[in-house]
């Protein structure tokens, strides 16, 4: 009987969450789900960190493989919910196409690595709040992530084929580094599709980083030098203050010796 009703309460709740979610605020819903899109994303990156780097046992490897697909339909539906809850669906869906190009594309045969990139993109939506106004630690942690996900995608990619020249993390590290900053030393590159495509993706990453990073330099240099003008421009006012002053007594020296010789 217990068992009944407990059944019947829950069924009753599921019928209400539509309406829930339709008349919940769109700032509630995305303070309720900003730790469950961080906490996801950190553990994606984690298994997958551990499923490329320590190579585990087969039925390890499986079990990851799975917990990995289910936290990217996690993503799925969280984007799902997201334009249910948005008081203009189709309107959010434009304005986040790129989301869903992203969460969509793993279906793609050798496509599968944006799998990490929709976790990425969950864990930016996830601390979007928390990093706004400040730019610096954004660019540090995304310079950071782009570097170390780049790597474990393409060792992922590159290890085991023959003739590749990427078969451990720290030289995919340096792959990474060479590729992000557009350097291109040439001494470890892709000879898979897969790794020719997360080529593309990285070094496409690293210009778009490279100018967020010049751009906040420029506005860093163009603040300190405001900063100096507003702290000398006092002086300049007093001074001059102080040469118009004189020149009114000069003139009124000089009309008064006019007046005399007249």
């Amino acid at each position: 009987m217990r068992l009944m009703d407990w059944a019947r309460r829950l069924s009753a709740w599921i019928r209400r969450v539509p309406r829930i979610l339709h008349d919940m605020p769109m700032a509630e819903w995305d303070r309720g789900n900003r730790w469950a899109l961080l906490g996801s994303a950190v553990a994606f990156l984690a298994l997958y960190a551990v499923d490329v780097i320590c190579q585990p046992p087969a039925g390890v490897s499986l079990c990851i493989e799975i917990l990995l697909n289910l936290l990217w339909v996690f993503y799925a539906v969280d984007y799902v919910l997201t334009m249910y809850v948005a008081e203009h669906s189709w309107k959010w869906m434009s304005k986040h196409i790129l989301g869903l190009l992203i969460l969509v594309a793993p279906l793609i045969p050798g496509l599968r690595f944006v799998r990490v990139v929709a976790a990425l993109y969950a864990l930016h939506r996830g601390s979007l709040s928390w990093v706004r106004g400040h730019i610096n630690i954004y660019i540090a942690c995304a310079g950071a992530l782009l570097l170390s996900t780049g790597a474990l995608l393409v060792l992922e990619a590159e290890r085991g084929v023959p003739g590749a020249s990427i078969d451990n993390y720290t030289d995919a590290l340096w792959w990474a580094f060479v590729s992000v900053t557009t350097i291109g030393y040439g001494e470890y590159y892709p000879v898979t599709a897969e790794g020719k495509l997360i080529t593309v993706a990285v070094v496409i990453a690293g210009i778009a980083l490279i100018g967020v990073i010049t751009g906040a330099c420029a506005a860093w240099v163009i603040k300190e030098i405001s900063l100096n003008g507003d702290k000398t421009a006092p002086v300049t006012t007093a001074q001059a203050d102080k040469i118009e002053r004189k020149l009114e007594m000069l003139s009124d020296r000089v009309g008064e010796l006019h007046k005399r010789m007249r």
